[in-house]
């Protein structure tokens, strides 16, 4: 849908630009976004190889493998079937860690492999099971301690205060992850189609 949308807006942009004798404005609002989005990508690179980098590190060690531990009982009480121990466990924990660090970037790969691995393991090959429709679900709404791409973002911009948002980002996040959860448990039945 979103190849449709976008599209339509730029050509009904320049097409309104050719009526309203202002061609040049739109070639303007070209260049000056395209330097803005170059800008706020490379001021952002540094931040997110930190965090993916950190993890990558962090992962090895044995306070990592006491978090997962912690996170495993979680997640075995989340998702039916499921073991801390597993691999699909370990990789939820690593994508929840990660979620919860707010590096999102770094929670993507384990994200994916996590639920490739569920995609495997569904004994339905129609439907997606239970498992995977609330794994999708918590992972829109992570709670994040350390919003580190959100500041990453505002400080890129030139924020004076870019952790200001921190309390309100706990708050939100929490009530999100808790109704989403709530509703996953509720209303999501296995071999649904849910499309």
């Amino acid at each position: 849908m979103l190849d449709i949308i976008w599209p339509l807006f730029i050509i009904i942009s320049i097409v309104f630009s050719f009526t309203n004798n202002s061609v040049d404005v739109v070639n303007s609002g070209i260049f000056t976004t395209l330097k803005s989005a170059t800008d706020t990508t490379i001021s952002m690179l540094g931040a997110m190889c930190f965090w993916n980098g950190m993890i990558y590190v962090i992962k090895d060690t044995v306070f990592f493998d006491r978090l997962i531990n912690r996170f495993g009982k979680v997640i075995e009480k989340i998702f039916k079937g499921i073991s801390k121990n597993s691999e699909i466990g370990k990789k939820i924990s690593i994508n929840m860690i990660s979620n919860l660090f707010g590096i999102g970037n770094a929670a993507t790969v384990s994200g994916i492999e996590a639920i490739t691995i569920m995609e495997n393991e569904n004994k339905s090959s129609k439907y997606m099971s239970k498992n995977m429709m609330i794994f999708i679900l918590l992972n829109t709404a992570s709670i994040q301690i350390i919003p580190t791409t959100i500041i990453a973002i505002r400080a890129s911009m030139g924020s004076k205060n870019p952790g200001r948002i921190i309390i309100g980002i706990w708050f939100v996040s929490l009530i999100v992850f808790l109704f989403e959860l709530m509703v996953g448990k509720i209303f999501f039945k296995e071999g649904k189609d849910y499309e």
